[in-house]
Protein backbone atom coordinates (compact mmCIF):
# COMPACT_ATOMS: atom_id res chain seq x y z
CA UNK A 1 0.00 0.00 0.00
CA UNK A 2 1.60 3.56 -0.87
CA UNK A 3 0.65 6.58 0.41
CA UNK A 4 1.52 10.44 -0.44
CA UNK A 5 1.88 13.25 1.85
CA UNK A 6 0.71 16.09 -0.31
CA UNK A 7 0.24 20.02 0.81
CA UNK A 8 -4.04 20.56 1.17
CA UNK A 9 -6.19 21.47 -1.36
CA UNK A 10 -9.90 22.70 -1.15
CA UNK A 11 -11.62 19.64 -2.02
CA UNK A 12 -9.96 18.06 0.98
CA UNK A 13 -11.35 19.97 3.53
CA UNK A 14 -14.37 17.88 4.37
CA UNK A 15 -11.74 14.69 4.34
CA UNK A 16 -9.03 16.32 6.83
CA UNK A 17 -11.62 17.31 9.57
CA UNK A 18 -13.16 13.79 8.89
CA UNK A 19 -9.52 12.31 10.47
CA UNK A 20 -9.36 15.06 13.07
CA UNK A 21 -12.62 13.90 14.77
CA UNK A 22 -12.40 10.65 13.81
CA UNK A 23 -9.26 10.18 15.60
CA UNK A 24 -10.29 12.17 18.53
CA UNK A 25 -12.94 10.14 19.08
CA UNK A 26 -11.49 7.22 18.31
CA UNK A 27 -9.47 8.80 21.80
CA UNK A 28 -12.42 10.04 23.42
CA UNK A 29 -11.79 13.78 23.12
CA UNK A 30 -14.16 15.25 22.12
CA UNK A 31 -16.08 18.32 22.95
CA UNK A 32 -15.13 21.92 23.65
CA UNK A 33 -11.77 22.89 23.89
CA UNK A 34 -10.37 19.75 21.62
CA UNK A 35 -9.38 20.38 17.56
CA UNK A 36 -12.30 19.23 16.60
CA UNK A 37 -14.03 22.20 17.54
CA UNK A 38 -11.57 24.66 16.53
CA UNK A 39 -13.28 27.31 14.38
CA UNK A 40 -10.35 26.10 11.06
CA UNK A 41 -10.99 22.56 11.07
CA UNK A 42 -13.61 22.68 8.47
CA UNK A 43 -11.45 24.93 6.08
CA UNK A 44 -8.11 24.02 6.51
CA UNK A 45 -7.29 25.12 3.34
CA UNK A 46 -7.87 28.77 4.42
CA UNK A 47 -6.75 28.63 7.62
CA UNK A 48 -2.76 27.56 6.06
CA UNK A 49 -2.65 30.06 3.74
CA UNK A 50 0.22 32.10 5.73
CA UNK A 51 3.42 31.84 4.05
CA UNK A 52 4.35 30.71 7.90
CA UNK A 53 2.11 27.79 7.81
CA UNK A 54 1.91 24.45 6.33
CA UNK A 55 -0.64 21.68 6.44
CA UNK A 56 -0.36 18.29 4.64
CA UNK A 57 -3.12 15.65 4.01
CA UNK A 58 -1.27 11.74 3.66
CA UNK A 59 -3.48 10.32 0.91
CA UNK A 60 -3.45 6.47 0.05
CA UNK A 61 -1.99 6.05 -3.15
CA UNK A 62 -4.78 3.30 -4.76
CA UNK A 63 -8.15 5.22 -3.41
CA UNK A 64 -6.67 8.56 -2.40
CA UNK A 65 -8.91 8.53 0.66
CA UNK A 66 -7.51 11.00 3.02
CA UNK A 67 -6.22 9.03 6.12
CA UNK A 68 -4.08 11.49 7.88
CA UNK A 69 -3.28 15.23 8.00
CA UNK A 70 -1.10 17.49 10.36
CA UNK A 71 0.51 21.08 10.08
CA UNK A 72 2.17 24.35 11.85
CA UNK A 73 1.61 27.93 11.83
CA UNK A 74 2.59 30.40 14.20
CA UNK A 75 2.13 29.49 18.00
CA UNK A 76 -1.33 32.01 18.79
CA UNK A 77 -0.65 34.97 21.26
CA UNK A 78 3.36 34.44 20.95
CA UNK A 79 5.60 37.22 20.51
CA UNK A 80 7.03 37.21 16.95
CA UNK A 81 10.38 37.47 18.43
CA UNK A 82 10.81 33.62 19.52
CA UNK A 83 9.79 32.33 17.10
CA UNK A 84 7.69 29.33 17.87
CA UNK A 85 5.19 27.20 15.78
CA UNK A 86 2.83 25.14 16.70
CA UNK A 87 2.00 21.57 15.69
CA UNK A 88 -1.51 21.22 15.21
CA UNK A 89 -4.15 18.73 14.01
CA UNK A 90 -1.15 15.98 13.62
CA UNK A 91 -3.59 12.56 13.03
CA UNK A 92 -3.66 9.65 11.22
CA UNK A 93 -6.55 6.88 10.47
CA UNK A 94 -5.61 3.38 12.20
CA UNK A 95 -5.79 1.88 8.38
CA UNK A 96 -2.16 4.15 7.61
CA UNK A 97 -0.94 3.42 11.28
CA UNK A 98 2.45 1.61 11.33
CA UNK A 99 4.10 2.31 7.64
CA UNK A 100 6.28 5.62 9.42
CA UNK A 101 3.55 8.26 8.00
CA UNK A 102 3.70 9.85 11.17
CA UNK A 103 7.83 9.95 10.94
CA UNK A 104 7.56 11.36 7.85
CA UNK A 105 4.50 13.76 8.39
CA UNK A 106 6.85 14.99 11.29
CA UNK A 107 9.95 15.35 9.39
CA UNK A 108 8.50 17.32 6.71
CA UNK A 109 7.24 19.87 9.72
CA UNK A 110 9.99 20.10 11.65
CA UNK A 111 12.12 20.64 8.02
CA UNK A 112 9.68 23.25 6.58
CA UNK A 113 9.26 24.54 10.12
CA UNK A 114 12.92 25.20 9.83
CA UNK A 115 12.88 26.75 6.37
CA UNK A 116 9.92 29.42 7.81
CA UNK A 117 12.42 30.92 10.47
CA UNK A 118 11.17 29.20 13.27
CA UNK A 119 13.29 28.64 16.19
CA UNK A 120 10.87 26.28 18.50
CA UNK A 121 7.90 24.04 17.60
CA UNK A 122 5.37 23.57 20.50
CA UNK A 123 2.52 21.24 20.91
CA UNK A 124 -0.42 20.74 23.36
CA UNK A 125 -1.32 16.52 23.55
CA UNK A 126 -3.36 14.04 25.90
CA UNK A 127 -1.83 11.01 27.67
CA UNK A 128 -3.95 9.10 25.39
CA UNK A 129 -1.83 9.33 22.67
CA UNK A 130 1.04 7.07 23.61
CA UNK A 131 2.42 6.07 20.11
CA UNK A 132 2.20 9.57 19.34
CA UNK A 133 4.03 11.15 22.71
CA UNK A 134 6.93 8.48 22.08
CA UNK A 135 7.29 9.22 18.81
CA UNK A 136 7.91 13.36 19.56
CA UNK A 137 9.84 12.36 22.83
CA UNK A 138 12.25 10.42 19.74
CA UNK A 139 12.13 13.86 17.47
CA UNK A 140 13.58 15.49 20.27
CA UNK A 141 10.56 17.33 22.25
CA UNK A 142 10.82 17.66 25.20
CA UNK A 143 7.70 18.26 28.12
CA UNK A 144 7.81 21.31 29.88
CA UNK A 145 5.38 22.22 32.94
CA UNK A 146 3.10 24.49 31.46
CA UNK A 147 1.26 25.70 28.37
CA UNK A 148 2.78 28.36 25.77
CA UNK A 149 0.50 31.09 23.56
CA UNK A 150 -2.83 30.62 23.26
CA UNK A 151 -4.13 27.62 21.68
CA UNK A 152 -7.52 26.93 23.41
CA UNK A 153 -6.53 23.72 24.24
CA UNK A 154 -5.02 23.50 27.44
CA UNK A 155 -7.61 23.26 29.28
CA UNK A 156 -8.36 19.60 28.38
CA UNK A 157 -4.85 19.33 26.83
CA UNK A 158 -2.58 18.38 30.07
CA UNK A 159 0.99 17.98 27.86
CA UNK A 160 2.98 20.18 27.03
CA UNK A 161 5.81 19.59 25.08
CA UNK A 162 8.82 21.55 22.69
CA UNK A 163 11.28 20.84 20.18
CA UNK A 164 14.36 23.52 19.86
CA UNK A 165 14.67 23.67 15.88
Amino acid sequence: MGFLIRNIEPLDNKAAANVIRGVLAEFGCVGPGFACNDHETDDLYSAYLDDRAKFWVIADGETSKIVGCGGFSQLKNSDPAEKICELQKYYIFPEARGFGLGKQLLTTAIKEAKICGYKSMYLESVPQLKKALTLYEKFGFEMIDHPLGDTGHNKNCSIFMLLKL
